[in-house]
């Protein structure tokens, strides 16, 4: 919030433009996407709260969209990992084998 607050606190609600939240938040490149959808989050947040509360007539950031996000990553087991999950799932849970064998066989999350 607080580097919220230093761009906008000399402005009025009502004279931030949907330009000047996208302009402050394309001013960061150095920014993560995440990290810029958090910003803009929670910029989209106070408005609304402001909207609800009658303090605001328009919200400029609803107008302002989210980038999308990569959350993607594929992970494998080591050899050494899935020889340890073997070990443990063996050891103290060997009713549970046929469902890390599945899970480790289609690439779907071990619930372990």
């Amino acid at each position: 919030m607080k580097c919220i607050l230093e761009q906008f606190q000399d402005c009025t609600a009502e004279s931030i433009t949907p330009q000047d939240i996208l302009d402050w938040l394309d001013s960061h490149e150095d920014w993560a996407v995440a990290t810029r959808n958090r910003h803009l989050a929670l910029i989209k947040l106070v408005f609304r709260l402001a909207e609800t509360a009658r303090k605001i007539k328009t919200n400029p950031a609803r107008l302002v969209r989210q980038r999308k996000e990569n959350n993607a990553r594929i992970r494998f087991l080591s050899a050494e990992e899935e020889s340890a999950l073997r070990r443990v799932i063996s050891e103290h849970y060997p009713d549970r084998m046929p469902e890390f064998e599945i899970a480790l066989q289609t690439g779907m999350r071990s619930p372990f």
